[in-house]
């Protein structure tokens, strides 16, 4: 629990799907005064998973211990906790994945996906209002 009655802004880089979801939400709408608002950055499943894509998912679950949610699901636990959406962006082909791949091969344990060319997480960016 954290607490804080200062603060106008929250930040989340990369960092929700190491942490408990519903409580973070909740704690930083909590903290924040009417019109504060929450950035988000991170990486969400895509929303329709084939096999492949979930295949990758468990695997990218279990080996980042990293649990990832949809846009949707995002988004409506942010309701739920009174939030509201003011803007969504999809940001995928601006990063460089490239380089995130590339940096995999100096992890002392490899990390390769069950299907190497499937994409199953997008790159996104939130910015909720309360």
């Amino acid at each position: 629990y954290y607490q804080n009655n200062n603060a106008t802004h929250f930040l989340a880089l990369e960092s929700l799907g190491y942490s408990n979801f519903s409580n973070t939400l909740k704690n930083v709408f909590n903290n924040l005064p009417n019109g504060g608002i929450f950035y988000i950055k991170d990486l969400a499943r895509l929303y329709i998973e084939p096999e492949k894509e979930k295949a990758n998912g468990k695997y990218w679950e279990k080996y980042w211990c990293y649990n990832s949610f949809s846009v949707p699901e995002i988004i409506k636990t942010a309701y739920s906790f009174g939030f509201e959406l003011l803007e969504f962006n999809d940001i995928t082909t601006k990063i460089n994945s490239q380089m995130f791949g590339e940096s995999l091969k100096f992890n002392k344990v490899p990390f390769l996906l069950p299907y190497p060319k499937v994409n199953f997480l997008l790159a996104v960016e939130f910015l909720f209002i309360k």
